[in-house]
């Protein structure tokens, strides 16, 4: 178990500063926990920020991200291009994930940014 930890604290990640959530590489054992296909694609939620709005939003962490603004989430480096890409454009918008907490199942979630 401490190998896992330590291999998982490694990876890289990257903090939505605006939005208050962290995410991370998908990694054999959280397509494990959540029995999703091992082929699967996304990232994974690992931390939220107290208070922040992604809380308010309801994002949790060890959510698996599949889509962001309806495009198809594949990796890390990915989500930050088209996160920062879409921040860029249009900074006040709400940003919409689409979360497989519980495999099949999928939830669309909103975030609205601070204003």
């Amino acid at each position: 178990m401490i190998l896992f930890w330590l291999k998982n604290a490694a990876q890289q990640r990257f903090y939505a500063e605006d939005l208050g959530f962290v995410v991370r590489d998908m990694v054999f054992n959280d397509t494990y926990r959540q029995r999703m296909p091992a082929d699967s694609k996304g990232v994974v939620v690992a931390l939220i920020k107290p208070s922040g709005s992604a809380e308010t939003a309801k994002l949790q962490n060890g959510d698996v991200i599949t889509q962001l603004n309806g495009k198809p989430v594949t990796d890390l480096n990915q989500f930050k291009t088209d996160y920062e890409g879409f921040r860029k454009d249009k900074p006040k918008e709400a940003v919409v994930l689409v979360v497989t907490r519980r495999y099949p199942s999928t939830e669309s979630i909103r975030i609205e940014p601070p204003q």
